[in-house]
């Protein structure tokens, strides 16, 4: 998996924005357009922790990709 990249099932405990636990059930938030992506579904998530951000559970991702897969894969 390229670096900063997160793989995680996207759930519905965001208050302000999305959220995703990964496999070892750690919490992360992030703002991304998610038009086409449903609660429940397996996603890639790339990028830097936010430094500062209006989400306000886990670890907060600022977004450089999202897809079903990560930059540079196949799966």
């Amino acid at each position: 998996m390229p670096e900063g990249c997160v793989v995680g099932v996207l759930t519905g405990e965001g208050a302000t924005c999305q959220a995703m636990r990964d496999g070892k059930d750690r919490l992360y938030s992030f703002y991304a357009d998610m038009t086409g992506y449903r609660l429940g579904e397996t996603v890639c998530v790339c990028g830097s922790e936010a430094q500062m951000s209006f989400c306000q559970q886990g670890t907060v991702i600022e977004v450089t990709h999202l897809g079903r897969t990560c930059p540079g894969t196949t799966e």
